[in-house]
């Protein structure tokens, strides 16, 4: 199996990969890149592609293998700009997805998070959510969407607020029980099992799942 990886230097994108390249049944990790990465793990396995996300003909050339994982994302920090933000988290997850079907790739992962709703008023969960239903209506057949709460893992890149919560998760996830359960953290580790756990399962129809990996 060959995967393709978008992503790879976010949170869970890294431990994504790490976990792609111990896994015996995959042959191949397409890892889409902006621009080449000396930090990725050295690896015969991985094969990098150092692309323009804005350009189709860049993707379609890029994205090749039986299965696509969508991990990227970025922040108001990092992209002011809102229309640079929208081409991020929306455009690119829904172009990639356009490109997976036109070449019959057998499955799509996306990590989008808690909240997500296009009919939001808060621009971050409005933006997941037009993410969401691009990727939903491109006609691939079984499509995986991965909604955690606050991510627990090291980072990259340091990210003040995101390190504050993280250490404070422990005291809020008491009290993320019953209806409230979906907003408790996940650990970047575990999404990873779940998503390899899924790509692992056999499917023979249409499957679309909204999927809370601590559950």
């Amino acid at each position: 199996m060959e995967i393709t990886l978008v992503g790879a230097n976010g949170l869970i994108g890294n431990s994504l990969l790490q976990k792609l390249l111990e896994t015996n049944s995959i042959a191949k990790v397409h890892v889409l890149l902006r621009n080449d990465n000396p930090t990725l793990p050295n690896s015969e396995k991985i094969k990098k592609h150092v692309v323009d996300f804005h350009n189709m003909e860049d993707l379609r050339n890029a994205i090749q293998g039986d299965v696509l994982i969508c991990a990227i994302g970025t922040t108001k920090a990092k992209t002011p700009d809102i229309s640079e933000y929208e081409k991020i988290d929306r455009d690119i997850p829904i172009n990639l997805a356009i490109i997976a079907q036109e070449k019959n790739m057998t499955e799509f992962h996306l990590i989008s998070a808690i909240g997500a709703d296009s009919k939001s008023k808060l621009f971050y969960n409005r933006i997941k959510g037009e993410a969401e239903e691009g990727v939903l209506k491109s006609g691939l057949k079984n499509i995986f969407i991965y909604r955690p709460g606050l991510l627990i893992g090291k980072r990259t890149e340091f990210r003040f607020g995101e390190l504050i919560a993280q250490n404070l998760s422990f005291l809020f996830d008491i009290f993320m029980i019953g209806s409230w359960k979906k907003f408790h953290s996940v650990k970047a580790q575990h999404l990873a099992d779940s998503i390899l756990l899924n790509i692992a399962k056999t499917k023979t129809n249409q499957v679309i799942v909204k999927y809370y990996p601590f559950t």
